[in-house]
C-alpha cells in the first residue's frame, strides 16, 4: 500500500508524533485491510491512533526487543479523499473505511475493530479531516527589533506590560471556552508556555554573567537556582497524549507503563543520576505532567509491575524497608555504589572521607528516603561501611577487605610437597 509511509515508535513503543501533532483517538484489536479484506500484515491485530495530522497503525513490540523492530505505518491525513464507517448490530466486526483521489469509486484501506472503539474513532477521524491542521503554517515568534517611541520610557514599559497581559487574558479566556476550542488553542497555549521559558533562560543567563564579573564564577544564589528548577519544570511541563481507560481499554496499563518509561526516560537523565526514582515521587510528577487525566496509586503500582514483562527501561524494585522505587536497568546496584565510591574518594582524603544521606540526596537530586536506602544496599554490597553516632549515620569507604589479618601463633604453613614421577 503505497499510501502508508514507514513510522517510528519511542524507545517503550509508543507512536513518535511530531512537534505539533496531537493525538486524538486510540484503539485496539484493529486489523489492517485493504479493499478485499485480505490482511496488508501477517499480524492480524494491532494498535491505532488518530492525531490531528496522520493515522497510525503498529504492532505492539515483544517484550525484550528493539521497537525498531516493531511493524510500524502511519497514514497522512491530506491524502484521505473521505471515510465511512460500517456497523449494525448484525455486523459483528465494524470497519472504517479510507478513499482515495487515486481510486474514489470503492475504497483502497480498511480498518476491522474488534473492540468498541469504532464510532469513537471514526467521530475523531472526521473532525481531523475537518480542521487540516496540517495546512496550518507554523508559527514563528517575531522578535521585535528596532526602537518604537509607544514604548519608550518608564510608560512605554508599562503599556507595554499592560498589552502582553491582555493578549494572555484572551488568549486563556479563549481557550478555555469551549472544548473544541480548546483544541484548537492548545499549540498556543504551549507557545505561551515556551514564551515563559524563554524569558527565564534569559534572565538566568545575565545573572549567571553579572554573578561571575562580581564574584568571579562564585556559588549560585537562592535566587538563581529557583529559576533554574522552573526552568527545568517547563521543559518537562506535561504528558501531551496521557493514556486513558477510555481510550486503551483492557491494555490500560500496558500503555501507561509505556508511557511512563518515555516521561522517566527524559525526567530521569535531566535529575538522578542514579536511575532511580520513589514511586511516591513519581506519583506527583505524572500526575501534574497528567493535568487533569489524573491516576490512582494503584493504576501507577500495577503499571510499573507491567515494565520487567513488557521489556522496558525500567523495573521496580522494593528494599528490605519496604520502599519502593523505579529504577532504569542500566544502572543496577553495582553501578551506583561505584559512584558513592567515586564521590568519597573525590575529597581530599578519600580515607577519612565520609558521606551521609544528606550529601548523597545533595549531589544526586535524590529524596532523603532514597539516598539512605541506596547507602545501604552499597555497604551490603561492600562498597561502603557504617558509622552510627548520635548525630546520625555516616558512610566510609570499606577499607577491610584490602587489610590481611596474620595471626603470629599459628604454625607456619608448609610448602608444598612436589608431585612425584
Amino acid at each position: 500500500m503505497e499510501q502508508l509511509v514507514p513510522a517510528q515508535l519511542t524507545s517503550a513503543g509508543r507512536a513518535a508524533l511530531e512537534e505539533d501533532e496531537t493525538q486524538v483517538a486510540t484503539a485496539t484489536r484493529v486489523s489492517l485491510c485493504d479493499r478485499n479484506k485480505k490482511l496488508l500484515h501477517e499480524c492480524k491485530e494491532g494498535m491505532l491512533a488518530v492525531t490531528t495530522h496522520h493515522v497510525w497503525w503498529w504492532t505492539p513490540p515483544q517484550p525484550g526487543r528493539n521497537p525498531d523492530e516493531a511493524h510500524a505505518m502511519k497514514l497522512p491525513l491530506q491524502r484521505i479523499l473521505k471515510a465511512e464507517a460500517h456497523s449494525s448490530l448484525f455486523r459483528r466486526e465494524p470497519r472504517i473505511d479510507l478513499f482515495f483521489a487515486s481510486d474514489p469509486s470503492a475504497p483502497l484501506l480498511r480498518f476491522v475493530f474488534r473492540d468498541n472503539k469504532c464510532a469513537e474513532v471514526f467521530e475523531r477521524l472526521q473532525t481531523s479531516l475537518a480542521r487540516k491542521n496540517w495546512e496550518k503554517p507554523k508559527q514563528v515568534v517575531k522578535r521585535e527589533s528596532g526602537f518604537n517611541t509607544q514604548f519608550a520610557g518608564v510608560g512605554g514599559v508599562m503599556r507595554r506590560q499592560q498589552q502582553e497581559r491582555e493578549q494572555t487574558a484572551n488568549l486563556t479566556t479563549e481557550a478555555f471556552s469551549d472544548l473544541k476550542q480548546l483544541l484548537d488553542s492548545a499549540s498556543e497555549i504551549v507557545k505561551l508556555a515556551d514564551r515563559f521559558s524563554s524569558a527565564i533562560s534569559q534572565n538566568q543567563a545575565k545573572a549567571q554573567a553579572a554573578a561571575a564579573a562580581a564574584a568571579g564564577g562564585s556559588s549560585e544564589t537562592v535566587e538563581r537556582k529557583q529559576e533554574d528548577d522552573f526552568f527545568a519544570l517547563l521543559n518537562d511541563m506535561g504528558i501531551a497524549n496521557p493514556a486513558t481507560k477510555r481510550a486503551c481499554g483492557s491494555r490500560y496499563h500496558e500503555e501507561l507503563a509505556r508511557e511512563l518509561a518515555d516521561f522517566l526516560a527524559k525526567h530521569l537523565k535531566r535529575h538522578s543520576a542514579t536511575g532511580a526514582i520513589a514511586l511516591t515521587d513519581l506519583y506527583c510528577l505524572v500526575n501534574r505532567a497528567r493535568g487533569t487525566e489524573l491516576i490512582s496509586p494503584n493504576d501507577l503500582y500495577q503499571a510499573c509491575i507491567l515494565m520487567k514483562p513488557l521489556g522496558l527501561n525500567f523495573v521496580l524494585k522494593t528494599f528490605e524497608s519496604g520502599v519502593s522505587v523505579l529504577q532504569s536497568i542500566s544502572l543496577n546496584d553495582d553501578t551506583v555504589s561505584s559512584r558513592f565510591v567515586e564521590l568519597l574518594r573525590d575529597q581530599n582524603d578519600p580515607f577519612t572521607a565520609r558521606i551521609n544521606a544528606v550529601s548523597v540526596a545533595s549531589a544526586f537530586s535524590l529524596s532523603l528516603q532514597l539516598a539512605l536506602e541506596q547507602l545501604k544496599t552499597a555497604e551490603k554490597l561492600g562498597y561502603l561501611c557504617r558509622d552510627e553516632t548520635a548525630q546520625g549515620v555516616d558512610f566510609y569507604l570499606n577499607l577491610f577487605e584490602h587489610v590481611q589479618i596474620y595471626d603470629e601463633e599459628a604454625p607456619p604453613v608448609p610448602p608444598p610437597v612436589p608431585p612425584s614421577h
